[in-house]
């Protein structure tokens, strides 16, 4: 839907959006030199008419085991877990999506 597609990409950090109504998918791929908001892109597809049932991200971040910080902005973890301080892609599943800061929770 076009509409979609033109709203989310024109939110800060956002480098390409794809939108698969079929699936029932929004894929938006963002600039990793630019801070990105979930909670932002949450609003917008309420905004254009849509209620998101879920929101998973793939991001490059660093875990204290309690948190998951992306951008050096901690999303606090629904279930905290051990994980090794170093940054990797991790993806994680928003639990509050419409909130800033978002509680996330990882996907295995």
């Amino acid at each position: 839907m076009k509409g979609v597609h033109d709203a989310l990409s024109r939110l800060s950090g956002v480098k390409k959006v794809t939108v698969r109504l079929q699936e029932n998918v929004i894929e938006v791929e963002t600039d990793p030199a630019r801070q990105v908001v979930p909670s932002a892109i949450w609003k917008e597809i309420q905004r254009v008419g849509f209620a998101p049932g879920n929101m998973e991200i793939w991001a490059e971040g660093v875990s204290d085991g309690s948190s998951f910080s992306v951008d050096g902005q901690p999303w606090p973890l629904v279930r905290p877990r051990p994980w090794e301080s170093a940054p990797r892609r991790a993806h994680v599943r928003v639990v509050n999506g419409g909130e800033d800061t978002p509680k996330v929770e990882w996907v295995e």
